[in-house]
């Protein structure tokens, strides 16, 4: 059988990626001879097993998408436990995270070697072979529409018309050009939004201005972003590649924009802002080009534990509203607060997690390195008149060294950090920081996608003291899985280190 290989040649010490056929020659040599069906090369070559073979069959390119199928394929590519009662989900997810924490522990145990911590050993142990207890999945308060935001590209749909949706397809296949389909069965995304996504395909098909699909074929009008609180006030965001337009026609589609959603067809939809961005790629942030507020007010506001929070277009917010009440619940009981400790709050975006644990702490420090972020935590700290948070834009790393410099945080405080980052996770010289700074007795992780680059953040907050890597290791102590994803395969894992 043909199978697509991906070897390291040990000899030569060269990686390539070919078409082989393999046969076993007998268990008493435990070797195998892959024979290359390239016609240009057609050598054999003996490999042990005991060498790193990653194998991988060629992958089978899906059906088609049709009018019969669409909204089943973007189902299955957007929310693919939909049909998959809610307490199976859980199971699911719960033994993904069992399989992710007894990953750690075997990475841990073998990449110690010869500098084994006991206590490391005794841990794992003593947690069935987890690098740390496993508490009961967190389920969502709510598992259907609670998506507070959606965005939308543009591509062909079944028919070749130009329209506003999800793509579906295969990206390994060339030959085939994804299909985008509208998001009006998606059961995870709120009716307001699917009418606001409807009702802007219907404007696509009358506006003066050409669609935008791929950026070097002309067209104007191109990706969208909808956003909304609970109680559904929404945000509708248009981005308009300006090609070669004037001033004076990107006015022109700027006031038909505004006439059709505000005093037209769209005007069913109730919007309580309505943007319009120039943006020359698939996104452009507001510092690049900024956001022009067309109708409405600039900002929804949303109240999480008795909390406003300002959402601007840009904002960091977690999509499950009334999921993320759970999660902050959660990331405060982790966290074990005293009115003495120092909350230093890491990727802290629109300062959500330090204001709401502020009543509990001595001071919080939130640091981010997106200026509207801070921007709109310096907002929500005015508004909600919360006097003992502090947020500042820079990198993490320089300025914990900063808050040390300054005098602010010292060793005999109880300061606990909080790291929240995006998937990318969170730079080496960071985690390498917070191992030398010994006031930081507890660290909060929370994390959507652990087995991520995430995950070498968890291997380096516990691995022994070495040259790259100096100060007490840390243990997890215990860690929860949090649904704020229903019918997908995503979940927010909440990690409890300390030392």
């Amino acid at each position: 059988m043909a199978l697509k290989w991906k070897l390291t040649d040990f000899l030569s010490n060269k990686s390539l990626k070919v078409l082989f056929q393999t046969k076993i020659l007998s268990p008493e040599t435990n070797k195998i001879i892959i024979r290359c069906l390239s016609t240009t090369d057609e050598q054999k070559r003996e490999f042990n097993p005991k060498w790193h073979l990653t194998i991988s069959k060629k992958k089978r390119q899906p059906p088609p998408v049709t009018a019969e199928n669409q909204y089943e394929m973007v189902a299955k590519s957007t929310t693919p436990l939909y049909d998959i009662p809610y307490e199976e989900q859980l199971k699911i997810k719960t033994k993904y995270m069992q399989y992710v924490l007894k990953t750690l522990a075997n990475q841990l145990l073998h990449n110690h070697k010869g500098l084994k911590l006991q206590s490391l050993v005794d841990h794992i142990g003593d947690c069935d072979g987890l690098a740390g207890p496993l508490e009961a999945i967190k389920p969502s308060p709510v598992i259907t529409g609670y998506r507070n935001k959606d965005e939308m590209s543009i591509g062909e749909d079944v028919n070749g018309n130009l329209v506003a949706g999800h793509l579906v397809g295969n990206y390994m296949f060339k030959s085939e050009s994804p299909t985008c389909v509208q998001i009006c069965r998606l059961i995870n995304v709120k009716d307001s939004h699917k009418l606001i996504a409807k009702l802007y395909n219907r404007f696509l098909t009358k506006t003066r201005f050409p669609v935008c699909n791929h950026f070097g074929d002309g067209g104007h009008w191109h990706s969208i972003k909808i956003r909304s609180n609970l109680e559904n006030e929404t945000m509708f965001i248009v981005r308009f590649h300006p090609q070669k337009l004037s001033e004076d026609q990107i006015e022109l589609a700027k006031e038909e924009l505004r006439e059709f959603f505000i005093s037209g067809e769209g005007s069913v939809c109730n919007l309580s802002s309505l943007y319009f961005q120039t943006c020359w790629k698939v996104k452009c942030t507001n510092t690049e080009s900024p956001y022009i507020l067309l109708h409405g007010k600039p900002c929804l506001q949303e109240t999480l534990h008795g909390y406003k929070f300002q959402i601007s277009p840009d904002s960091f917010f977690q999509t499950n509203t009334l999921g993320a009440e759970v999660l902050y619940n959660t990331v405060r009981d982790y966290c074990e607060l005293t009115k003495e400790s120092v909350l230093f709050d890491v990727c802290c975006g629109t300062g959500t997690i330090g204001i709401i644990l502020s009543q509990f702490v001595k001071k919080v420090v939130g640091v981010e390195k997106i200026q509207q972020a801070v921007d709109d935590a310096e907002w929500n700290t005015s508004f909600n008149n919360v006097k003992n948070a502090e947020f500042i834009c820079a990198q993490a790393e320089g300025f914990i060294k900063v808050l040390m410099s300054r005098g602010e945080v010292s060793d005999n405080d109880d300061l606990v950090a909080v790291l929240n980052p995006g998937r990318g996770g969170l730079k080496k010289k960071l985690i390498k920081c917070i191992r030398e700074f010994p006031a930081i007795r507890r660290v909060i992780y929370v994390t959507c996608k652990p087995k991520g680059f995430c995950f070498n953040n968890f291997k380096s907050l516990c691995q022994p003291e070495d040259k790259e890597y100096k100060g007490q290791p840390f243990l997890l102590k215990k860690a929860v899985p949090v649904d704020m994803f229903p019918q997908t395969n995503h979940c927010e894992l909440v990690m409890q280190f300390a030392r």
